[in-house]
């Protein structure tokens, strides 16, 4: 799409919220998971807390 020189460029950040309230979250997203990766992620997490967190050398 070839863009119009003549084109007003300037715009109100308000503005553009109102227009699409969630798109800008999409630019942090970098990656998108499957469920097992998720879950994986979330349970390495947890082990790594486990580890080295208040709860190192507490195991059931």
């Amino acid at each position: 799409m070839k863009e119009d020189p003549d084109a007003d460029t300037s715009f109100e950040s308000d503005e553009v919220l109102k227009l699409a309230p969630g798109s800008l979250a999409v630019s942090g997203i970098d990656k998108i998971l499957t469920v097992k990766e998720l879950i994986d992620s979330i349970i390495n997490g947890a082990e790594d807390i486990l580890k080295s967190g208040v709860f190192a050398g507490i195991r059931g």
